[in-house]
């Protein structure tokens, strides 16, 4: 039996991971993760990762659908939007801090989430092919 697997919710559940990871990194130096510097945000960092995930899993496998697919981007752009301004408008606890790998991490890890969104939704499909051997 032939197995599809999309390239969207894929790349949507990669993201998501990073961006769970980066928040354990230093986003901000000397030595402040997001954990230590947002008061609210990086729960809702996490809640919007794990929606995704949630949100992506059902696509790759429907028998486990948790969230609808139309969720994965709203719930990707506002990772990105909440990463971005946290960024632009740094909290001020570390306003004369730089940024830290875990900062850029997110930012790309929201980048990766918002693509295999679009990827998801869109009329274009990457797909690979799984079968089984005689």
């Amino acid at each position: 039996m032939a197995r599809r697997i999309e390239a969207g919710p894929v790349v949507v559940v990669v993201g998501a991971v990073l961006l769970l990871v980066a928040l354990f990194l230093e986003w901000f130096e000397p030595g402040a993760n997001a954990w230590t510097v947002f008061e609210v945000w990086d729960l809702v960092l996490a809640a919007l990762a794990v929606g995704a995930v949630l949100a992506a899993l059902g696509l790759l496998l429907p028998e486990i659908a948790v969230l609808d697919r139309r969720w994965l981007v709203p719930l990707a752009v506002g990772a990105f939007v909440v990463v971005a301004s946290q960024l632009i408008d740094p909290p001020p606890a570390v306003a004369e801090g730089e940024l830290g790998l875990g900062a850029w991490l997110a930012l790309a890890a929201t980048l990766l989430m918002v693509a295999g969104a679009l990827l998801s939704l869109s009329r274009v499909r990457f797909a690979v092919t799984v079968e089984g051997r005689d």
